[in-house]
């Protein structure tokens, strides 16, 4: 008989790369704003000293920033500067990348009987830098970071037994809309799976908290005055597809590499599912339609800004090819002690050839941030405006 695997050598396989990762992580980030964190960040604090009644504060955190309403990020900025008096950027750029070991956790939950190497292999494959700006940014890495946990883990709850998962998987989703935009498929994706799945109750549970949840986003939401209108997807939708393969394949640079990828990872999963890993696996049936529900919102919205490749985005195709790869060894043969180093080293060469694919990019990122961080205040009497 096969023997199970050790839950507790599943786990150090899985820690492991994490441990390298975070060093590597620590050695880029800077205590310092870049891009969106002047204003979802620092804007905020200041914000947060003229408000006093609690309408007010609700609005100035669930109100938009851009087309996402990052809730869950502004509370966590909140309680940090309300704890410690102050704001640590790196703070909040380890949240979001312990969200993403969190992920690998609910991974590691769903494919128990693969074997812990392999389960190695997927942890290194997910502890990359395609993603740099997510994991790299104090304002960017809980939403973009956060609403894969979030999501991910609603669904995985959405199909166990028991009251608790219910609540679980609900208040999961209701975090994930809170997150970022796309954490709004989340709970209606959930209530399509319960659906599918023969649990009709959760489903109409479901449904109405996502109906709530999406009532809530929208009331009062406004296009973003410099965002083209995602009705321009209607009338591109070569130039869509084409924004969708590279969201899908982002871990490679670059508009045409990252979509041949993509169109190969999609080909992969629809293979994968053909075989019948929704029998064995319904929960990754859902992900997998949350993820590419995710790239193709990316897709309409952005594409009335040319088809671009942006590294936060490649969290989405980093996620898919681990969920990819864990299906492959999924209801296998023990695979033998060649195949487990073939797939170790084949993970390790995947996680540092797209890590240096974006090396010079990543680089410069890190390089300003550490440059911020030096600068040193005006002398006390030199005016300086908020």
């Amino acid at each position: 008989m096969r023997r199970p695997p050790s839950r507790a050598a599943q786990l150090a396989w899985i820690a492991g790369p994490f441990a390298v990762f975070l060093p590597v992580l620590a050695w880029l980030w800077a205590d310092a704003p870049v891009w969106d964190d002047y204003d979802a960040v620092l804007g905020l604090l200041l914000r947060a000293e003229g408000v006093h009644a609690p309408g007010e504060w609700l609005a100035m955190v669930f109100a938009q920033h851009n087309e996402h309403r990052i809730a869950v990020m502004r509370l966590a900025t909140l309680a940090l500067a309300g704890v410690t008096g102050q704001i640590d950027f790196r703070i909040l750029m380890l949240a979001g990348n312990l969200a993403l070991l969190g992920t690998m956790l609910f991974m590691w939950r769903e494919f128990r009987e693969v074997a812990a190497p392999i389960l190695g292999a997927a942890a290194i494959g997910a502890f990359q830098f395609s993603y740099y700006e997510a994991s790299l940014m104090g304002s960017a890495a809980l939403p973009h970071l956060g609403v894969i946990f979030f999501s991910i883990g609603c669904l995985y709850f959405s199909l166990r037994d028991g009251a608790m998962a219910a609540v679980l998987a609900v208040t999961l989703g209701l975090l994930a809309a809170a997150s970022q935009a796309n954490g709004l498929f989340a709970l209606p994706v959930a209530a399509a799976g319960c659906l599918v799945f023969h649990r009709r109750r959760r489903a109409l549970v479901l449904l109405g908290f996502a109906l709530a949840a999406w009532a809530l986003y929208f009331h009062g939401y406004h296009r973003p005055p410099s965002h083209p209108s995602p009705l321009v997807a209607l009338s591109n939708p070569l130039y869509t597809a084409h924004f969708f393969f590279v969201v899908a394949g982002g871990v490679l640079p670059g508009t045409r590499l990252s979509a041949i990828l993509g169109v190969f990872i999609v080909a992969g999963l629809a293979w994968t599912l053909l075989r019948g890993v929704w029998r064995t696996h319904p929960v990754v049936v859902l992900w997998v339609a949350f993820l590419l529900a995710s790239a193709a919102a990316a897709a309409v919205g952005r594409v009335g800004f040319g088809v671009v490749h942006a590294p936060r985005y490649a969290i989405v195709s980093t996620m898919l090819i681990v969920i990819l790869g864990l299906c492959a060894f999924s209801g296998a043969r023990v695979p033998s002690r060649g195949a487990i180093a073939a797939t170790l080293v084949g993970a390790a060469i995947f996680a540092i050839g797209v890590s240096l694919a974006v090396r010079p990019a990543l680089v410069e990122y890190a390089l300003r941030g550490h440059l911020l961080h030096q600068a040193v205040p005006a002398a006390p009497g030199v005016a300086v405006d908020r």
